[in-house]
C-alpha cells in the first residue's frame, strides 16, 4: 500500500467510528451488522488494526442502534441515555483527534483508541446483560463495578451508576416519607412490593439489608399512622420537614427512631389492652361471663343450631353480661364489643353447644395487627368451651344421681351399687376435666400472657401521659408487634394439648366422656321411671314393666363397662405414656397427676 493509500484509509476510520460509510468501509444490516472492507490488507499487524478498530466501530453502531422500547424501567432508559452520552463524548474527542493531531497510521489510530475501546467493551457488555437483569440486579452489577477491576471500568461503571440509581432512591425517598409510591413506578426488581411487602431477595448489594428493612419499617409505620390512627398533621408535618431534603443527606437511622417512637407511643398501649381483652373474654380468663353463659345457654344452646337465631345469641350473651362482673369492672364500650355467634361448620347436624362461639370486635388500628391469626382464639375458646360444658353437665348429673340415690327402688337388684359405680366413674371424669383444665390454664394460658407482656417490656410507663414507650434501642415496628402476637396465641393454640398426638389423644378422652354424660341422663332417666311406676296404685301389676326397664339397666351398665370404661383406661394410659415420654417438665408432672 502506497504512502496515499494509508492516509486515506486512516481518513476513512474517522468515518467508520462514526458509523458512517466511506470508500474503504461500509455497514451492512442484513443479516447481521457487518463491516465490509474494500480494499487489500497487505500485513498481519495491519490486519490486526483493522480487526480492533473495525470491532470498536461495530460495538458504537450497536449501541447506537439500541431501540429505547427493549428497556423494562426508568433505570434502564437511564442506561440507555447514559450510552448515547458516552457516545456524543467520544465523537467530540474523535474529531479533535483528527482535526488536532491527525494520525498518519492504523498503529496511531489504534493507540489513540485504547481507552475508549475498554470503554466500550465494558459499555457493550453491560448493555448485554441490561437486557436480562432486572432494575436492582443491574444497579448491583453497576456498583459491584465501580468497586473493583481497572481504576477506567470502575471510574466509568460508578458514573453510570450514580446516574441510573436516581430513580431507585426517588422510590426509596418516596416511601420513607409517605409510605407509598406510584405502583405504575414499581416493578418486581423493588425490594418493596406493589402490596407493600417486604422481599429481602430483592435487597440490591448497594445497600444492606438492614437499611432496606428500616427503609421498609419506616414507609409501613407511616401507611399505619396516617390510614389506621389518623394522625394525617403528624404525618404531614413530617412530610414538609423532610421532603426538601437530599434523600443523600436524610439520615434513615434517625427517620427510623423517629416514626416507629410516635408509632410505639400512639399505640403500644392500645395493643396491649385489647390482647388483654381477647385473653378475658376468649381465652376464659374471665371466668364467672364463660359460667353464666354455660348457665344461661341451657335452653337455647341445646337446640338444632340451625333453627338459632342471632337474636337469640345475643339476648343470651346480654343475660349472661347482665349477671356477671363484666358489667361491673369492664367499660360499656368494651363489653359492648363481645358479640355471640355460632361457626359456620356443619350447622345442620349440630346443636348449638358444639358452634357457639364468642366474637370480641377490637379497634381498627390492632385489627390490623390482630387479624391474621384471629381465628386462633376460637380454635382455644371452642375447645374450653366444650370441656366446661361437659364438666357442668357432669355436676349436674352428680346432683341428679344422688336425689335418685337416696330414692333408690328396691325392685331392681344391684342398683344402688351400680349407682355408686355411676357416680365413681362420674367423679373420675370430673377429676380428669379439672386436671386438664387447670393445666391449661396455669401452664398454657397464664404463662404465655405473662411471656406476651414481657416481650412489649422493652417499654416503660411515660409518667407524663401513663402510656407505654420503648426503652432505648428496643424499639417496635409494625413486624415486631405482629410477631410478639402470633407468638403468643400460637403458642398456646399449637401448644402440644392442642396439637399433635396429645390432641388426638385429648380428644378421644373427651368424646368418651361426653358419651357417659349421654349415658348417665339415660340411666338416671330409667331410675326415675321406676320411680313413676311405683308411685302408681298397688294393685296395678307392673312387674313386666319394672322387669322391661331393669333389663334396660342392665344394657346400659354393659354398655359402661365395655364402652366408656375400659376405652377411657386404655386412651388414659397411652395419654399418661405419651405425657411421660415428653421432653417437658411440666407435661411429665401432669402424666404423674392423671396417673393417680
Amino acid at each position: 500500500m502506497d504512502m496515499e493509500t494509508v492516509e486515506e484509509v486512516v481518513r476513512d476510520t474517522q468515518y467508520l467510528l462514526l458509523g458512517a460509510d466511506s470508500r474503504s468501509f461500509q455497514f451492512k444490516t442484513e443479516p447481521l451488522l457487518t463491516v465490509s472492507i474494500t480494499y487489500t490488507i497487505r500485513s498481519n499487524s495491519e490486519l490486526q488494526h483493522v480487526q480492533d478498530i473495525v470491532q470498536l466501530a461495530l460495538i458504537i453502531k450497536k449501541l447506537s442502534l439500541q431501540p429505547l422500547t427493549v428497556f423494562k424501567s426508568d433505570v434502564h432508559a437511564a442506561f440507555l441515555d447514559n450510552i448515547n452520552e458516552i457516545v456524543r463524548c467520544f465523537q467530540t474527542e474523535l474529531d479533535e483527534i483528527y482535526t488536532n493531531n491527525k494520525p498518519t497510521s492504523l498503529l496511531e489510530v489504534n493507540c489513540k483508541l485504547t481507552d475508549w475501546s475498554v470503554i466500550f467493551k465494558h459499555i457493550y457488555w453491560l448493555n448485554i446483560r441490561c437486557s436480562t437483569l432486572n432494575a436492582s440486579d443491574f444497579l448491583s452489577l453497576l456498583f459491584e463495578y465501580s468497586l473493583h477491576g481497572d481504576t477506567l471500568i470502575a471510574d466509568h461503571s460508578l458514573r453510570i451508576f450514580n446516574s441510573c440509581k436516581k430513580n431507585y432512591f426517588d422510590l426509596i425517598q418516596s416511601w420513607v416519607l409517605k409510605g407509598s409510591f406510584d405502583s405504575s413506578c414499581i416493578d418486581d426488581s423493588f425490594f418493596i412490593t406493589k402490596e407493600k411487602k417486604f422481599n429481602s431477595s430483592k435487597v440490591p448489594s448497594f445497600i444492606t439489608n438492614e437499611f432496606a428493612l428500616k427503609v421498609y419499617h419506616i414507609g409501613r409505620a407511616i401507611d399505619f399512622i396516617q390510614n389506621y390512627l389518623h394522625h394525617e398533621e403528624w404525618v404531614n408535618d413530617y412530610y414538609c420537614y423532610y421532603c426538601s431534603e437530599d434523600f443523600n443527606q436524610i439520615n434513615v437511622e434517625l427517620l427510623y427512631k423517629f416514626v416507629i417512637d410516635h408509632l410505639d407511643e400512639s399505640i403500644l398501649t392500645d395493643f396491649q389492652n385489647e390482647v388483654s381483652y381477647l385473653n378475658r373474654f376468649l381465652l376464659f380468663n374471665q371466668g364467672d361471663l364463660i359460667n353464666a353463659i354455660i348457665e344461661k345457654g341451657t335452653l337455647v344452646l341445646n337446640k338444632q343450631a340451625s333453627t338459632l337465631s342471632s337474636y337469640q345469641l345475643i339476648d343470651l350473651l346480654k343475660d349472661s353480661i347482665d349477671i356477671c362482673s363484666v358489667s361491673c369492672n369492664v367499660p360499656p364500650d368494651v363489653y359492648n364489643r363481645i358479640d355471640a355467634r355460632l361457626l359456620n361448620i356443619d350447622i345442620d347436624t349440630s346443636i348449638g353447644w358444639d358452634l357457639f362461639t364468642l366474637d370480641f370486635k377490637l379497634i381498627p388500628p390492632i385489627q390490623y395487627i390482630v387479624s391474621k391469626s384471629y381465628k386462633e382464639y376460637l380454635r382455644v375458646f371452642n375447645f374450653l368451651l366444650k370441656i366446661k360444658h361437659l364438666r357442668r353437665q357432669l355436676s349436674l348429673s352428680w346432683k341428679k344421681s344422688n336425689f335418685n340415690y337416696k330414692k333408690s327402688p328396691h325392685s331392681v337388684h344391684n342398683l344402688k351399687n351400680y349407682q355408686r359405680k355411676f357416680n365413681l366413674i362420674r367423679h373420675q371424669f370430673i377429676s380428669f376435666i379439672d386436671t386438664i383444665f387447670s393445666y391449661i390454664e396455669n401452664e398454657i394460658l397464664i404463662v404465655n400472657f405473662i411471656i406476651f407482656q414481657q416481650n412489649l417490656t422493652p417499654t416503660r410507663i411515660n409518667l407524663r401521659n401513663g402510656k407505654l414507650l420503648p426503652v432505648g434501642d428496643s424499639m417496635l415496628n409494625l413486624d415486631d408487634l405482629q410477631r410478639i402476637h402470633n407468638d403468643y396465641i400460637l403458642s398456646i393454640s399449637r401448644s402440644d394439648l392442642f396439637s399433635n398426638d396429645f390432641n388426638q389423644i385429648l380428644y378421644q378422652l373427651i368424646i368418651i366422656v361426653q358419651r357417659f354424660a349421654s349415658l348417665a341422663i339415660e340411666f338416671d332417666q330409667s331410675i326415675s321411671d321406676i320411680h313413676q311406676l311405683e308411685s302408681l296404685n298397688q294393685s296395678t301389676d307392673l312387674s313386666s314393666h319394672i322387669s322391661s326397664i331393669s333389663l334396660k339397666i342392665d344394657k346400659i351398665m354393659k354398655k359402661l363397662n365395655k364402652d366408656i370404661v375400659t376405652h377411657f383406661e386404655n386412651c388414659m394410659n397411652l395419654l399418661i405414656q405419651s405425657l411421660r415420654n415428653s421432653s417437658k417438665s411440666s407435661l411429665i408432672s401432669l402424666s404423674h397427676i392423671l396417673e393417680v
